[in-house]
C-alpha cells in the first residue's frame, strides 16, 4: 500500500471535529465526513480519548487488539464501561445503555478504520485521470440495508454531488465500498449487463 493512503486516512481522522451524541443518528449523513462521534460518549474527554486512539491506530497501522489494549483501561478508569442508566436528552427517557465492551470497541474500531481508508482511496481516485467514474458496491455484511441494495452497481461520475452524501461508509457498521471505474469498463458493464446499473437520476436515489 502506498504512503499516500495512510496519510490521507490519518488526515481524514485528525481533521474531524468532536461531536457528542446520544445516538449515532444524532450525527447523520454528510456530517459524518466532518464529525467524530461515538454513541453515548457524552463527555468530551471520553470522546477525545476515542478520537486520539483511532488516530493512533490509523497512523501506526494498529490491530484491533493493540487498539483495545490502549483504550480499554482509560475507559474503565473514567467509568465508561459496562451498562449504565442514562437519560436520552431528546426524549427525557431513562434507558439502560451499553457503554464500553469488547464488542462495542470492535465495532468502533472497524467502522472508523473503514471510513478512514475508504476516504483515502476516494482521494486517490480523484487524483486519477483514467478513472472518471465510481461504482457503489455492497460489502461483506450478511444483511444489507434496503437502500444500499438499491444502490449496488450504481455508476456515476466521481464528481457527481450524490457521492457527497453516499460515499461509504457513512452509516454505522456499513461495509459497502466504492470501486474506481474507467470509461471502457463502464461501457463493458453496461453492454454485458452483468452488474446492475440503476437507470435512475441521482436525486431519485437519495433515500
Amino acid at each position: 500500500m502506498s504512503d499516500f493512503i495512510p496519510k490521507a486516512a490519518l488526515d481524514y481522522i485528525k481533521n474531524k471535529k468532536l461531536q457528542v451524541g446520544f445516538s449515532y443518528k444524532d450525527v447523520w449523513n454528510e456530517e459524518h465526513a466532518a464529525c467524530f462521534t461515538v454513541a453515548k460518549a457524552m463527555q468530551l474527554d471520553v470522546l477525545s480519548d476515542f478520537h486520539a486512539a483511532i488516530a493512533k491506530a490509523v497512523e501506526e497501522g494498529q490491530s484491533f487488539e493493540l487498539f483495545k489494549k490502549d483504550i480499554k483501561p482509560i475507559l474503565q478508569q473514567k467509568g465508561w464501561w459496562g451498562r449504565k442508566d442514562m437519560v436520552d436528552p431528546k426524549t427525557g427517557e431513562t434507558v439502560n445503555a451499553q457503554l464500553g465492551s469488547d464488542r462495542r470497541l470492535h465495532t468502533i474500531y472497524n467502522t472508523n478504520m473503514r471510513q478512514a481508508y475508504s476516504y483515502a482511496q476516494y482521494q486517490r481516485t480523484m487524483e486519477s485521470d483514467s478513472h472518471p467514474y465510481l461504482m457503489y458496491c455492497l460489502g461483506a455484511s450478511k444483511h444489507h440495508r434496503p437502500t444500499h441494495e438499491a444502490w449496488n452497481g450504481l455508476i456515476l461520475s466521481k464528481y457527481d454531488p450524490w457521492w457527497d452524501n453516499h460515499l461509504p461508509q457513512r452509516e454505522w457498521n456499513c461495509k459497502c465500498k466504492v470501486r474506481a471505474v474507467t470509461e471502457e469498463r463502464k461501457q463493458r458493464y453496461e453492454a454485458w449487463g452483468g452488474v446492475p446499473i440503476p437507470h435512475l437520476k441521482a436525486a431519485e436515489l437519495s433515500l
